[in-house]
């Protein structure tokens, strides 16, 4: 699996709008309360996703042990959302998801930094896999 990491600039964070992909995986790891969207380009995609992923952490629903997969009916370049909650992920999980849909390519959007290494760290270590073949992981510069 190729894993790569880009880094926006708050002027460039509309490009998370052009980044095709199978699932654009987001992830609220380190966020303890409600409140805004912390991440420019997670508000963009918020923005086009109608406010979908704002009412789901201000619903608290981010506290949830569970993924939540929500189509995104081609208002964004990517088949499906899945909001990860506050937690580290379940990877072996993931790997099954990824295989069972035959996602090829997924982008990451970490609220926090802090998390995008923590999780370049975690994906370097996964068994390599036919699904997915490549692993984006984006954040705010």
């Amino acid at each position: 699996m190729k894993i790569e990491k880009i880094s926006y600039s708050e002027a460039d964070s509309e490009k998370i709008l052009a980044e095709a992909c199978d699932c654009l995986w987001v992830s609220f790891h380190g966020r303890k309360s409600l409140g805004p969207l912390e991440s420019r380009a997670l508000q963009c995609v918020d923005w086009k996703m109608s406010g979908l992923i704002s009412r789901f952490v201000q619903e608290g629903q981010f506290k949830n042990k569970q993924t939540t997969f929500i189509p995104t009916m081609s208002r964004i370049p990517a088949g499906y959302i899945a909001l990860e909650s506050g937690g580290t992920p379940d990877w072996e999980l993931f790997l099954q998801n990824c295989a069972g849909l035959q996602w090829k390519r997924v982008v990451f959007l970490c609220e926090d930094k802090a998390a995008t290494k923590l999780f370049e760290k975690e994906l370097s270590k996964l068994p390599k896999k036919n699904f997915p073949e490549e692993c984006l992981l984006v954040s705010d510069g």
